[in-house]
């Protein structure tokens, strides 16, 4: 039973990689009804919760969170990154459901747990500092703390990971979204411009699967660049001769996933009157 519950939990994280959350979550419940309360189970149940998340469904994943939780902090010593990781999709959990509070408890637990377990610059830490700091985005009295922690990520990852890596991306995207909601246009401007710059490298490279998860993903680095872009035309930052670099993405895109999606984001910027309108529509002509 624990192999096969392990080839259920396999085949449901393939699943998931390629955005077939119902798939994977119907593999991920067969792996739990097989198993015993132990570690495996505990991790099974992690698994299904965030197929919960992605769907939107945060009570199902807060119930499943909870009960992994449970077996855990029986099963293992209190302070296993094991559990850090539960903690972390707790507080993701928490977050959407508007409990900013209670995500903040579980993103600092986990926190402690692993910079006890890994040390100040390792990538499990880097990842917990931006669950924490997705926290404190969320309220406008914290997004000083919010950066400190997301600019500690970004250093940690680019040190492990490499300046071009996807998960540094990821931080760039995130800080250009504190930056938009803080109003510093033009710091926003530049992250973005960074992290869109890694993502279009890999889609050039082929280096990105064609996957409905991965067209998701760059969706939202160009989705936000637009935006950007928009928010900095509006308040006259920038002029319509600034764009023509950004709107190259709308020439490469048409060999990636995220097409379609690009070009009608443009689409609906063109329809404008404003200065990033005409520049979008000198490009598409």
């Amino acid at each position: 039973r624990v192999t096969i519950g392990w080839t259920l939990n396999g085949l449901g994280t393939i699943a998931y990689d390629a955005g077939r959350y119902a798939e994977a979550e119907a593999l991920y419940q067969s792996a739990i009804a097989i198993s015993q309360d132990n570690a495996n189970k505990a991790t099974y149940l992690n698994n299904l919760a965030t197929t919960y998340l992605k769907q939107d469904r945060d009570a199902e994943a807060e119930q499943s969170l909870m009960a992994a939780l449970g077996i855990q902090e029986k099963s293992r010593r209190l302070n296993h990154p094991a559990i850090a990781q539960t903690l972390n999709n707790l507080a993701v959990t928490h977050r959407k459901l508007g409990r900013a509070a209670e995500a903040e408890s579980f993103s600092k637990r986990a926190l402690d747990m692993v910079e006890k377990a890994y040390g100040n610059a390792h990538p499990t830490v880097a990842s917990t500092q931006i669950a924490l700091a997705n926290t404190y985005a969320q309220l406008a009295s914290r997004f000083a703390d919010a950066e400190q922690l997301y600019q500690k990520a970004l250093t940690t990852r680019r040190n492990v990971l490499g300046e071009d890596h996807l998960e540094v991306a990821g931080v760039l995207r995130d800080l250009a979204g504190l930056k938009l909601a803080t109003g510093e246009i033009p710091a926003a401007l530049e992250f973005s411009r960074r992290a869109t710059d890694i993502v279009a490298g890999k889609v050039a490279k082929g280096t990105l699967s064609a996957s409905e998860a991965n067209a998701s993903l760059v969706r939202r680095y160009f989705d936000q660049r637009l935006e950007t872009l928009a928010g900095a035309a509006s308040a006259k930052l920038i002029g319509p001769e600034a764009t023509v670099e950004s709107f190259a993405l709308t020439q490469w895109a048409n060999q990636s996933t995220a097409a379609a999606a690009v070009i009608q984001m443009a689409a609906r910027f063109g329809a404008g009157t404003d200065a990033l309108a005409v520049a979008v529509r000198e490009q598409q002509g």
